[in-house]
């Protein structure tokens, strides 16, 4: 053979071995494992009283069916009972102005505390994030002057965290 053919060849098996990973890893030697740590003693964890009256708690009536965290669970309760109408009302297909006006304050909270629209619908019923948001607007329309919702787009705010703010700071005084 011809010492370009033999280049080729050489370079043939090299590119061959670097696609099939090279040449078998060697045996490696197995050390003598390392002597187990001694474990320490186990810390006794405390349950805190309000945990476990929070977990004692009985839900509310109001709020069957809401499969949620206790943290929304708080927010929302006060809109239900301000409405007087229960979770499986307010999150139900029914159009009557009562149940959407309840479901339109509802969706501005949450909205209000950073939940997107796509989570806000499935909560509630598993409505559609436009849904959502034409709920969220009629609210703000609803409850806001044209002054308020100016503003809120002067200063770069949406009007459902002005909305949060006012209602936060009406709490804080009336309380």
């Amino acid at each position: 053979m011809s010492d370009v053919l033999m280049d080729l060849n050489a370079h043939y098996k090299a590119v061959r071995a670097r696609l099939n990973a090279g040449p078998p890893p060697k045996p490696q030697l197995l050390l003598e494992p390392a002597p187990e740590p001694i474990p320490e003693p186990p810390v006794e964890v405390l349950v805190t009283p309000p945990l476990t009256a929070l977990a004692a708690a009985p839900m509310p009536e109001i709020m069957r069916g809401l499969r949620s965290t206790t943290e929304v669970k708080d927010k929302i309760l006060p809109i239900l009972e301000k409405h007087q109408i229960s979770w499986k009302d307010a999150s139900g297909k029914s159009q009557k102005w009562k149940y959407t006006k309840c479901r339109f304050e509802i969706y501005a909270k949450l909205s209000a505390h950073g939940w997107s629209l796509s989570q806000i619908g499935r909560l509630c019923g598993d409505r559609d994030h436009t849904t959502v948001l034409n709920g969220i607007k009629r609210f703000v329309k609803e409850n806001l002057t044209e002054e308020e919702v100016a503003v809120c787009q002067a200063a770069g705010m949406r009007p459902v965290d002005y909305w949060e703010g006012k209602t936060l700071l009406r709490e804080m005084r009336d309380a």
